[in-house]
């Protein structure tokens, strides 16, 4: 997969100037992964009926990782296969989760998650393209405020559900899906989060994943 869309990119980057080419590549393979490893996921989510639980968590992740940064495979077929893996186990964990009459899974998990959360993006959040923590150049700066800001943003929305109504069954799997998506990709920052990305990636290689 990962030859493929490089294929595709150089493709189109043969039209461009040289100084532009590196960039436009590097842009034409992250928007070819990310729409080949969405569709895996959709339609195994789908097929296990847990396509919105799945996807609520793969988006909050997602939207957190543009400006928070986070773990990653070092080949883009390997990402599709540990990113699916994950946000299939924790569609699932939603599914059973949103089940539950427990209030304080609607209003103290992710308020825990939104404290933890700010502490984790200021202490290990990174930008992927400089490799450098976020608070060490100016636009890294705005980028860790941005994932702040998007972090007060999310508790605010659960919150306002949480004390304002009786929460229905859309309202439940959106606070646990997107719970569990945020928790994911707080992890993913962390020491912790990168060894573990580093053991699949070795662990697909070893089995023959390109």
């Amino acid at each position: 997969m990962s030859g493929m869309l490089e294929n595709l990119s150089q493709k189109i980057s043969s039209q461009v100037e040289n100084t532009d080419k590196n960039v436009l590549m590097y842009g034409m393979v992250s928007l070819l992964g990310f729409i080949a490893a969405y569709s895996v996921l959709a339609v195994f989510s789908y097929l296990l009926n847990i396509f919105a639980y799945a996807m609520i968590a793969a988006v909050s992740a997602s939207v957190l990782r543009v400006f928070a940064g986070g773990s990653h495979a070092t080949s883009q077929t390997r990402c599709v296969f540990i990113g699916t893996a994950v946000f299939l186990a924790l569609g699932k964990g939603a599914q059973y989760l949103s089940l539950s009459d427990w209030a304080w899974l609607y209003s103290i998990i992710p308020g825990a998650l939104g404290l933890g959360g700010i502490t984790i993006i200021y202490r290990y959040a990174y930008a992927t393209t400089h490799n450098k923590a976020l608070g060490e150049y100016s636009h890294g700066r705005k980028l860790r405020l941005a994932a702040v800001a998007l972090m007060a943003v999310w508790l605010a929305a659960v919150w306002v559900m949480v004390i304002t109504v009786l929460l229905n069954s859309g309202e439940r799997v959106f606070i646990i899906s997107s719970a569990l998506g945020v928790a994911w990709q707080l992890f993913s920052m962390t020491p912790a989060g990168y060894s573990v990305s580093n053991a699949a990636d070795v662990l697909l290689q070893r089995v023959g994943v390109r």
